[in-house]
């Protein structure tokens, strides 16, 4: 028993990383003292506690990314309200044969997610690369330039992605319908 014991590792060590790659994970957030005495002195729950916030962070620019798709983008469309009632009343089929669509509609609502997603993370980083930059001076006033330009432009561009997107997908979604009712599809 106590061989056995000795042979198995201490449980702690399958979510605490060793002390040397502590030192080299807090090593790689030189930028705020606070943070790097944080991750040393929490050792392994930093990175748990970092996942989480990530997770939540992620949570919330997904929730954003839906209101901007049914408040801005939905809008956009050239009949909102047919769209809308379209939109309904394919939510209410029961398809006993899938349709070949239904699998392309999945792949444009992942463009649009990461669309939206992707758009509104870059727009909510911006603020936080500036004041970096300000705190530590990591660009030069050019590349500050350039960063504060394209952002903002790379953001503008997935929106109107995510408009297309969500165009397409009101076009499938309508083409869809128009077999319902017919054979293969009751």
């Amino acid at each position: 028993m106590a061989k056995t014991r000795a042979t198995l590792p201490r449980l702690s060590r399958w979510w605490t990383p060793p002390a040397h790659s502590r030192k080299a994970y807090s090593g790689r957030l030189p930028l705020l003292p606070g943070v790097t005495a944080a991750t040393e002195r929490l050792g392994g729950w930093s990175a748990a506690i970092l996942t989480l916030i990530g997770i939540g962070a992620g949570l919330i620019v997904d929730t954003l990314g839906d209101w901007v798709e049914a408040k801005v983008l939905d809008k956009l469309h050239d009949d909102p309200k047919r769209m809308q009632e379209e939109w309904y009343r394919y939510l209410r089929i029961a398809f006993t044969t899938e349709p070949i669509g239904q699998r392309y509609l999945r792949s444009i609502t992942l463009h649009l997610k990461f669309e939206l997603g992707m758009g509104i993370a870059l727009l909510a980083s911006l603020p936080g690369i500036l004041y970096l930059n300000y705190l530590k001076s990591l660009l030069s006033v050019g590349w500050t330039l350039v960063v504060a330009v394209v952002v903002p432009a790379l953001a503008g561009y997935l929106f109107w992605e995510a408009l297309d997107s969500s165009k397409v997908l009101a076009r499938v979604r309508k083409e869809l319908l128009k077999g319902v009712g017919e054979p293969p599809i009751q």
